[in-house]
């Protein structure tokens, strides 16, 4: 999406992270889209962004991680 210039937006980034998950490509891929994110300000008050974070996490064994 970003090579073609269309911006990610908060609607995007949790289904770019799961789909990271089901390809298997955790825990790197989704830390590198959780950062994106984080500086593309995608995270600041959406639930559905934050429940996706909350699963990638504990699909990683990373659950406390997940809550902060």
């Amino acid at each position: 999406m970003v090579r073609s210039g269309v911006p990610p937006d908060d609607r995007t980034f949790p289904f770019a992270l799961h789909a990271a998950v089901a390809a298997g490509e955790r825990p790197v891929k989704g830390l590198e889209l959780h950062a994106a994110a984080l500086r593309r300000g995608l995270l600041l008050a959406d639930v559905f962004a934050g429940n996706t974070l909350v699963t990638f996490y504990a699909a990683c064994g990373r659950r406390a991680q997940g809550v902060r």
